[in-house]
């Protein structure tokens, strides 16, 4: 389910892609990356950036 509904389910493998959300304390979201490969890295200095 969270997978359809974040757009990160890959209906032909049968696996989630990689991502990164950050969801507030008002369960909004506010900051996402999707990676185009499931073996590349997420920019974590930008994702701990979203965090402050």
């Amino acid at each position: 389910e969270f997978g359809n509904n974040y757009g990160v389910y890959i209906n032909e493998l049968g696996l989630l892609s990689r991502a990164v959300f950050i969801v507030d304390e008002n369960n909004k979201v506010v900051y996402v990356e999707y990676l185009n490969e499931i073996t590349e890295e997420p920019d974590y200095e930008k994702a701990l950036e979203a965090l402050k």
